[in-house]
């Protein structure tokens, strides 16, 4: 697998004309304390390129998940939901449009983006959400989804 994405495939993807889709089980992975979930998508109109929705979901954080779009095995946008940045918390979106960029903030979700209670107990069904909410932000159709919760237990 190629290690690297252009501009152009990012802004394909975002654009909706890749027709991205989620496939199968959500699988989640212990990973330095957090829970990882990764989904494979599938990018109709782009291949080659490897897609993948990864959700991360801290326990000693539970209020603070992220959401990544990998493109290639390399991010290439993410939500930070009550994520903190420059001195301040907030739900926020952060990307780069080519790897060999560094990450920068962009424009926040759209309002319809879910909100979770800052310092407050999230359920799974919240985290659900915001990875449905987050795949809808990057153009990708999570019908074909099965979501399953993150473990119980610490990782």
């Amino acid at each position: 697998m190629r290690r690297e994405f252009t501009a152009a495939q990012v802004r394909y993807l975002l654009e909706g004309k890749a027709t991205a889709f989620a496939v199968g089980t959500i699988r989640w992975t212990s990973i330095n304390g957090s829970w990882r979930g990764d989904v494979e998508c599938h990018a109709v109109n782009m291949p080659g390129c490897s897609v993948t929705l990864q959700i991360n979901v801290r326990p000693k954080r539970p209020d603070q998940p992220t959401v990544v779009l990998l493109l290639n095995g390399l991010s290439c946008r993410r939500v930070d939901v009550n994520g903190g940045h420059r001195g301040r918390s907030w739900t926020h979106v952060q990307g780069r449009d080519n790897s060999d960029l560094e990450d920068h903030l962009l424009a926040d979700p759209p309002e319809w983006f879910p909100t979770l209670p800052i310092g407050l107990p999230v359920g799974s069904d919240a985290y659900h959400e915001v990875l449905i909410a987050a795949a809808r932000l990057f153009e990708i159709d999570t019908a074909g989804l099965h979501w399953e919760d993150p473990p119980e237990e610490a990782p």
